[in-house]
């Protein structure tokens, strides 16, 4: 995971690790432990669907961009490409 973005979620899979290693060695409940992970889990999950989003905002930008009016190397918008071209008669 990236820790500039996300500061917390060392932390949270440190936990996790150290809550499980407990939970072996018999020092913690199953409870607890579980809770850990849940937390750790629910983060990573969290990140994954921010990063996911991002993503899908990125591709959706680029699609308007190309149903912009902006020239196509015809001198053509693609909106205008689309309706047949411009009439010049």
């Amino acid at each position: 995971m990236d820790d500039r973005e996300f500061p917390s979620a060392r932390k949270l899979e440190f936990n996790a690790a150290k809550a499980c290693t407990a939970l072996i060695e018999g020092k913690i409940r199953p409870l607890m432990a579980w809770q850990h992970m849940r937390q750790a889990t629910r983060l990573t999950m969290d990140i994954k669907k921010k990063r996911q989003r991002r993503r899908r905002t990125a591709q959706v930008a680029a699609r308007q961009h190309e149903k912009s009016d902006y020239p196509d190397s015809c001198g053509l918008s693609a909106r205008q490409s689309a309706k047949g071209g411009v009439q010049i008669w």
